[in-house]
């Protein structure tokens, strides 16, 4: 079997590579270009959206004049409560909450209010 060099060259900002070999046992796999240059942009664009959800998360952060937002989790490990009870303290308006893509979050000068009126310490 005559086996052609895999060559990569750039083109438009892309890799073409002509085709890829892989042999399994007796069976030969071959690989277009076109089928690996489609997985590329598919991963690159998984990327594109992971970044585009950091840079909102980020934005997030900041919409506030620069009060930190805690999250479920980092409220729970503060007060030493579990969901439940943070639910509780939501469901009977103790302590103010915000829904921002479907998450819920704290203001921490709001927590440290709620602290204060609950006479926990810090």
């Amino acid at each position: 079997m005559n086996k052609r060099p895999i060559v990569a060259r750039p083109f438009h900002y892309t890799w073409h590579i002509p085709f890829l070999v892989r042999t399994i046992g007796d069976y030969t796999m071959y690989v277009d270009g076109e089928v690996i240059e489609k997985m590329i942009v598919t991963i690159l664009e998984g990327f594109e959206r992971i970044e585009r959800k950091l840079d909102r998360m980020n934005r997030l952060k900041d919409c506030f004049d620069g009060d930190e937002l805690l999250d479920n989790v980092d409220l729970c490990k503060l007060l030493n409560v579990t969901d439940r009870t943070l639910a509780r303290y939501r469901s009977k308006k103790l302590i103010k909450y915000y829904i921002i893509d479907r998450r819920i979050y704290y203001r921490s000068s709001e927590v440290r209010e709620f602290m204060k009126a609950q006479g926990m310490k810090r």
